[in-house]
């Protein structure tokens, strides 16, 4: 279930996290939290999450691509190197802020199977996994930054901003799907396609020209090919092979509209087993 995400201001994200108790390890109770915490961050453009920002004072986190669950995590800095960057967070919108991070860290926990996790992150990955902890120990990243800027690239699953297109009810069988914007549309817009099934995704088309496929996800993870004019994304981003499709996947993309405003039509033909 996709969960509301608490913004600035709300206690819970000022509280430190209570760790997770070996015996809660598997229980319905803490899956519910984890598959909460999977669905809400795969619903927004964010590459980590932790459980404060769902209301679930718990030491669990989220870093994406690839996915990782994080249960108690312990983080020890390895050697000196420091660097800034900046930052966006779900939970404080509308800004970004330049943070001092290490470089490099040792990540300690246990996955949601308890099983043990012992590792060295480093650059992108090492700056999201400390972001997060912080979220566990009730620090949002304003208070590490003394300068911030608005930033509107970090959109949480609130129905702010474009509309999106409508979302294609999932089906089964071969068949080519369409979505389609009701009236024209401009700037940023997302189309989504839901399957059920095993199959393949042989071709798509994104029309008109003029849109740009910025982005390009299945089932939450990005893909790397993104930054396609529509007419010439089909190759792109299904290959010479097809997009394989796993049960329940989605297929979701992000439309850069340059100029004015147009009435978009996204197919996909997929042959689902």
């Amino acid at each position: 279930m996709i969960r509301r995400i608490l913004e600035m201001g709300d206690p819970v994200l000022f509280a430190m996290a209570r760790e997770v108790a070996p015996e809660e390890i598997g229980t319905p109770e803490l899956e519910t939290v984890i598959d909460d915490l999977v669905a809400t961050l795969r619903s927004t453009t964010g590459v980590g999450m932790a459980a404060p920002q769902i209301g679930e004072s718990l030491r669990i986190c989220l870093v994406d691509k690839p996915l990782t669950i994080l249960i108690n995590p312990v983080l020890t800095p390895f050697g000196e190197e420091t660097d800034t960057s900046w930052e966006g967070c779900l939970s404080v919108p509308g800004m970004r802020g330049e943070v001092r991070r290490h470089q490099t860290v040792r990540v300690q926990a246990v996955d949601r199977h308890g099983k043990k996790i012992d590792a060295m992150w480093t650059k992108f990955r090492a700056i999201v996994v400390q972001h997060e902890v912080d979220h566990l120990d009730g620090i949002l990243y304003p208070s590490r930054t003394t300068l911030t800027q608005p930033d509107g690239s970090l959109r949480s699953n609130k129905p702010e901003g474009p509309a999106r297109l409508p979302e294609r009810a999932a089906v089964t069988g071969r068949k080519t799907f369409v979505v389609a914007s009701e009236k024209a549309v401009g700037g940023k817009q997302f189309v989504a396609f839901n399957f059920e099934g095993k199959g393949r995704l042989t071709g798509l088309r994104i029309q008109p020209g003029g849109a740009i496929v910025t982005g390009v996800w299945l089932s939450g993870v990005r893909l790397k090919r993104a930054g396609y004019k529509a007419g010439f994304a089909e190759e792109a981003i299904v290959g010479m092979e097809g997009l394989h499709l796993a049960p329940g996947e989605q297929l979701r993309l992000e439309l850069h509209i340059t100029k004015g405003k147009r009435r978009i039509v996204a197919e996909a033909d997929v042959d689902l087993a």
